[in-house]
């Protein structure tokens, strides 16, 4: 077994299996995700199938700190700004997608006022705006 920084260990086989630690009460008991990387995988290639690791196993859940927590979603964020454009695709194509909060986390901002935190076309808008600015979008 591997030691994994904060709430996660590592049992070494063919695929990653990440489990919660059991004194992490936040994470439910049959939490875990299942990573397969291939070294040659694109930057591309490896948001699409972290996002969908994301989604499949965070779309019912209503916690936003559990969301966001989530290892996938965390090693989006630390693909860091190489990964933006495809970021702003999933926003683009499928309005959001939890994707705001690794936005703001990967460029160090939040473009969107507080007055526009409560629509989401804002919140898109002032999102594609700012990247468009930045030269962020793909």
């Amino acid at each position: 077994m591997i030691s994994c920084p904060k709430k996660f260990h590592i049992d070494t086989e063919d695929k990653y299996t990440l489990k919660p630690l059991r004194h992490e009460q936040f994470l439910p008991e049959s939490y875990s995700v299942k990573l397969k990387f291939v070294r040659n995988d694109t930057i591309q290639e490896r948001f699409k199938m972290l996002s969908q690791i994301w989604h499949e196993e965070m779309d019912g859940v209503s916690s936003v700190q559990l969301k966001i927590s989530h290892l996938a979603y965390q090693e989006v964020i630390q693909m860091g700004e190489a990964v933006v454009p495809y970021i702003l695709d999933e926003i683009k194509e499928n309005g959001g997608g939890g994707w705001f909060i690794a936005l703001a986390k990967i460029l160090k901002h939040n473009p969107v006022p507080d007055e526009h935190k409560r629509d989401m076309d804002l919140i898109i808008d002032d999102w594609l705006r700012y990247a468009k600015k930045l030269r962020l979008d793909s």
